[in-house]
């Protein structure tokens, strides 16, 4: 929850897990489980207000402990601390073989490693080894659009620059 009313918060924007000092990989943690959290606490909140409608199904299908392993493996291999187009290409192709959402989620931060050709801190590609500022720097948006998911790149508001 925040301060508002019937606005949630979850991930980084809400500093709830990690700090300021989080270790890099935790981000996922906040966007998975915190979302989980807010949307369960929305959720649950709207259900005594007939103008606030929520999903009936579950918000993250369980995974079977194989299927858990298998995907750790997936993107463990393909986003590693060096990466490259062809570790990226046979993690998305693995990870396709799964379903549900988390592998959902998995294969959307694959492509757009991918769609990335440039590298940038944390994301260091062998075969794209320089920064490329003109192209990329802006914000990779990943859509699901019920079928397949679309990588795109957002310009970042020039106030942003300076931070």
């Amino acid at each position: 929850r925040t301060s508002m009313r019937n606005l949630y918060a979850a991930g980084e924007c809400c500093a709830q897990y990690h700090g300021a000092n989080r270790l890099g990989g935790n981000s996922l943690l906040g966007a998975i489980y915190g979302g989980q959290i807010a949307a369960e606490t929305a959720c649950q909140e709207a259900a005594g207000s007939p103008n606030m409608p929520c999903a009936e199904e579950p918000l993250l299908p369980d995974l079977s402990p194989d299927a858990q392993m298998q995907m750790n493996r997936i993107l463990l291999n393909a986003l590693g601390v060096v990466r490259d187009t062809q570790t990226l290409e046979t993690g998305v192709q693995e990870i396709r073989k799964l379903s549900g959402t988390l592998p959902l989620l998995g294969r959307a931060m694959l492509e757009s490693a991918l769609a990335r050709k440039e590298s940038r801190g944390a994301h260091w590609r062998a075969d794209y080894p320089q920064r490329n500022d003109a192209v990329y720097c802006k914000t990779t948006v990943a859509h699901w659009n019920g079928q397949h998911i679309a990588i795109s790149f957002k310009s970042i508001p020039e106030r942003w620059y300076d931070l």
